[in-house]
């Protein structure tokens, strides 16, 4: 079987919020002798820009924005082995080599991808206390009392993980918490987030 007939077998749905960024990836797709199907009940795979779509369909190509926080996402996305591929939106036209590299069973994450991906931040004892205490919602003075130490001591605490994790609000640190993997979404630290 020649490799051109191959690609065709392979039938392949675009799920991108950006109309721009489908078009582009479809013609990419379809130049590389793929099939783009239009509905995921007859796609092999699936490029995608969240990888929450809920299918049954193999996600093969994870599509993020070049955003350190998204290309860490999708880092880990791929060395969980939710995807078989990460790439940015600016790297459309690796989108055959990562579905092709999806079927050899091979995980692939483009190096634009790998530049940008956040390192995780490994948070001390009383930072993992205060970020947990915040996810479950207490104040600051609640926070103090529970850690044992002074209000002005949980500000100062609170001002560097601001500075570290890149936020400036509770509710964005919470998230971005969140986002990185060093919260679950209980509010719970995970072993990512506590200091070994």
């Amino acid at each position: 079987m020649n490799p051109v007939s191959r690609r065709r077998d392979t039938r392949i749905a675009v799920r991108l919020a950006s109309p721009t960024a489908r078009l582009a990836a479809e013609r990419v797709i379809a130049d590389a002798s793929y099939v783009v199907v239009p509905d995921l009940a007859h796609a092999d795979a699936v490029v995608v820009d969240d990888e929450s779509v809920a299918t049954n369909v193999p996600i093969r190509v994870l599509v993020v924005s070049a955003v350190p926080a998204w290309c860490e996402r999708a880092r880990r996305a791929v060395l969980a082995g939710r995807c078989a591929a990460a790439i940015t939106d600016a790297d459309l036209t690796l989108v055959p080599a990562a579905v092709t590299a999806g079927r050899a069973g091979l995980a692939t994450l483009a190096r634009p991808l790998l530049a940008l991906a956040a390192t995780v931040p490994v948070l001390a004892e009383r930072q993992v206390g205060v970020l947990s205490a915040l996810a479950a919602g207490a104040s600051l003075p609640v926070v103090a009392a529970r850690l044992e130490v002074s209000t002005a001591t949980v500000k100062r605490e609170l001002a560097s993980l601001y500075e570290e994790i890149g936020v400036t609000t509770r509710v964005e640190l919470v998230l971005a918490a969140r986002r990185l993997g060093i919260l679950d979404e209980q509010g719970q630290v995970t072993e990512a987030g506590a200091m070994p």
